[in-house]
């Protein structure tokens, strides 16, 4: 499965799953959101908001870049960018929560994700998850 399919899945099969390990209700807010960086233009994978408050700006929102295999090494500071400059972008209050999803984790990335504050997200070609 390539990263497009393993998109399509999050997108059409995989969201209630996403949902309920998150316990939150979310909404998709974007698939593969223009993000302005400092040297061009990145595009983030997913970008979800919990629709909760009438001022959108108050809403938390979240973005999950998708990995379609092992992740080694980089994932995290690519997350973190997206995260940093969607809020300036996007003028939210709060800090984006980050998500990295892939099939497998190397000890190096999951002992990143836990310095930086984001969530390594384990998925099966299935629709199972879990955040590590």
């Amino acid at each position: 499965m390539n990263e497009a399919e393993v998109k399509e899945k999050f997108i059409n099969d995989w969201s209630d799953t996403l949902k309920d390990l998150l316990g939150e209700s979310l909404r998709l807010y974007c698939i593969e959101f223009p993000v302005r960086t400092n040297d061009g233009q990145k595009y983030a994978d997913l970008v979800y908001e919990l629709d909760e408050n009438s001022i959108p700006m108050k809403n938390k929102m979240m973005i999950v870049e998708l990995k379609r295999g092992m992740i080694d090494t980089g994932a995290v500071e690519q997350v973190l960018r997206y995260s940093h400059f969607t809020k300036l972008q996007l003028y939210r209050k709060q800090k984006i929560t980050s998500f990295i999803a892939g099939t497998g984790f190397s000890d190096w990335e999951i002992k990143m994700c836990r310095d930086n504050k984001v969530f390594p997200l384990q998925f099966d070609y299935n629709g199972n998850m879990r955040i590590l």
